[in-house]
């Protein structure tokens, strides 16, 4: 299987739920589920925002897959990536991406990896 490289947004699309608690508390156990079969499976997974694409621009034939759901996730979905909206995201990220899933809440990261095969 390929490697790839993952870059998920926290708030909307790791985790749900209220901002009041710490992200750990808010992270389903659906998407904790799903992050420990693709680091299993060999993938790089990281933490980002849409701020912080340019850091990622030497990977970006290989990377793969960006997961999001605000505006600040945009600038991550571009032609070269899988770009994954979650069903909570804005209608403007939906509309340009590649595949929108169900909400975090509703097992919406472990669903898309399933729907692609990485897991």
């Amino acid at each position: 299987m390929e490697r790839k490289y993952f870059f998920f947004d926290i708030d909307g699309t790791l985790a749900a739920g209220s901002a009041d608690l710490p992200v750990a508390e808010r992270v389903p156990a659906s998407a904790l589920k799903a992050l420990a079969e693709l680091r299993a499976r060999g993938h790089f997974l990281a933490l980002a925002t849409g701020r912080l694409q340019v850091m990622a621009v030497d990977y970006l034939e290989q990377l793969g897959v960006v997961f999001g759901d605000a505006r600040n996730d945009l600038s991550m979905f571009v032609p070269e990536w899988t770009s994954i909206a979650m069903g909570n995201a804005v209608p403007e990220l939906k509309a340009r991406a590649t595949y929108v899933t169900d909400p975090v809440d509703r097992d919406g990261l472990y669903n898309a990896c399933r729907h692609f095969g990485w897991i």
